[in-house]
């Protein structure tokens, strides 16, 4: 294996995206092309206008607006970090962040209606008059294997036994790939960042000729990670969340916990489910 590191950039940006993304929220939006594309379909932060309701009826309640508010807080900071991190962080087992844009305009195109395009905007810029929406743009190498789930699904870690019995675990293909996520965790923890989601759906493959599984293993989806910023008497790191975040069945025991601190240690329990490799699907 070979690797690339880049030099360490500090986290301290995030502060400064959670700024500007403060007063907006997620939603989806239709995006349609006359052609397959493997670029996903965008989120887009959206500014609530004065004519949006948050809520109706009871949910108008004080108590029901402020955990509104509050659950929408939460989706924006961890936007925003996931946006600081992802450009940060540099690894041949993370997805790769080539270039962001913090605003950009998606708006139609007036040629072809039925598609949309985005275009780079300064960063104070506020939404153009024709409607268009202000968003955050990441563009990420594309993993064209699909999922870890994929391979499982597809049969990538057995073969066919020898004398004809049935089929056998691929250990050379399944210890390669659980290395190259042990060493995107290892670099994670490097760097005070624990991922809070390992799974095998947030694991993505890349075609590798050069390999003899056909594909390089990479880890995604940032969106709940936290920095570890609490430091003990002894140098251990760890973080309070401000929530249980993550997948039930890959979740450590202390994650369950609100309030409990946690650390690299939850993205190693999660690690630990990846034994579905050698015995064909399971709960993803």
């Amino acid at each position: 294996l070979s690797f690339r590191f880049s030099i360490r950039r500090p986290l301290h940006h995030h502060h400064r995206y959670h700024h500007r993304y403060q007063h907006q929220h997620r939603i989806p939006i239709p995006f349609r092309t006359p052609f397959p594309s493997p670029v996903p379909r965008p989120q887009v932060f959206q500014t609530p206008g004065e004519d949006e309701p948050l809520n109706a009826g009871t949910a108008n309640r004080p108590e029901v607006l402020a955990e509104t508010l509050l659950q929408r807080r939460r989706v924006l900071t961890r936007a925003a970090l996931e946006l600081a991190l992802m450009s940060s962080i540099s690894h041949p087992n993370i997805v790769q962040v080539y270039a962001q844009w913090p605003t950009a305009l998606l708006e139609r195109d007036e040629t072809q209606p039925c598609r949309r395009r985005l275009r780079k905007l300064p960063p104070d810029t506020t939404p153009s008059p024709s409607g268009g929406l202000v968003c955050a743009v990441m563009v990420m190498e594309y993993c064209d294997k699909g999922t870890l789930v994929d391979a499982i699904n597809r049969g990538d870690f057995v073969v066919a036994a020898r004398d004809g019995s049935g089929f056998k675990a691929n250990y050379k293909a399944i210890y390669t790939t659980l290395l190259e996520v042990a060493l995107a965790l290892r670099y994670l923890a490097s760097m005070a960042v624990t991922h809070c989601d390992v799974k095998p759906a947030n694991i993505l493959l890349r075609s590798s000729p050069r390999d003899s599984r056909g594909f390089t293993a990479k880890l995604a989806d940032f969106g709940y990670a936290a920095l570890l910023r609490d430091t003990s008497p002894d140098g251990h790191r760890s973080v309070v969340t401000d929530e249980a975040c993550g997948t039930v069945t890959h979740m450590a025991p202390e994650s369950f916990v609100e309030g409990e601190p946690v650390d690299s240690s939850a993205d190693v329990y999660a690690f630990g489910e990846g034994g579905g490799m050698g015995t064909g699907p399971r709960v993803t």
